[in-house]
């Protein structure tokens, strides 16, 4: 008999209980943006005339902003490190950014200069 009143509960409960059949449309919504906006404090672009990237040609980039810019590259010998300090900071607390992409390395979080050769840098 209880058995009997449980059936005819349930079936009143599950007859309640419906899918919702309700649907939504979204508009599609673009999002552009720069990179590297000038939304970061301290930043400082450094441009070299057409004359020393012409002169700088077939060395690396660690020698053409040692000679020609106001950063301090750290240089450990031929095909050793080369690595940034600006204003005291060291390699970690600088980003490289090249066309809008960090290019830092994530293993050691700084820029080996001496690997990048100049000749990429000229228009």
């Amino acid at each position: 008999m209880y058995k009997n009143y449980l059936l005819i509960i349930f079936s009143i409960i599950c007859t309640n209980i419906q899918a919702q059949t309700d649907t939504f449309h979204i508009k599609v919504v673009n999002i552009e943006a720069l990179r590297q906006q000038d939304a970061t404090p301290g930043l400082k672009f450094e441009k070299i005339d057409s004359i020393s990237l012409k002169q700088f040609n077939t060395e690396s980039l660690s020698d053409l902003l040692s000679a020609e810019s106001g950063v301090l590259i750290k240089n450990y010998g031929p095909g050793s490190l080369a690595s940034s300090s600006i204003r005291g900071g060291n390699a970690n607390q600088t980003a490289v950014i090249w066309n809008g992409f960090n290019i830092n390395n994530p293993m050691l979080g700084q820029t080996d200069f001496s690997i990048i050769p100049e000749f990429l840098l000229i228009k």
